[in-house]
């Protein structure tokens, strides 16, 4: 028998060891209804992040740091920053809560 044939009779199988169609259809029915509802899930957070980065803050920050020269140091992304630093900072905290 194929994997497949194999994975099929293993969902079909009762205490009696013979093959049951109700069983059959309740199992796989389950298992339909458990992925459906992990998509579900997953669009939603994928939703719900889409919605905490399309801010108008978080856009501001992203185009400050766009707008950053290249190879600076700390210091020298602090000091180019000024006041826009905090703005960054909220950027970056919201990301890192992403994970």
């Amino acid at each position: 028998m194929s994997d497949f044939e194999n994975k099929i009779m293993s969902l079909t199988q009762v205490e009696s060891g013979t093959p049951d169609a109700a069983s059959f259809l309740t199992k796989l029915r389950g298992r339909q209804n458990k992925e459906m509802i992990r998509k579900q899930r997953s669009r939603e957070s994928a939703l719900q992040l889409i919605n905490s980065v399309q801010t108008p803050e978080f856009i501001e920050a992203m185009n400050i740091i766009y707008g950053l020269p290249i190879n600076l140091t700390k210091n020298e992304i602090e000091s180019y920053l000024g006041d826009k630093l905090p703005k960054v900072m909220v950027m970056h905290m919201q990301l890192e809560s992403i994970g």
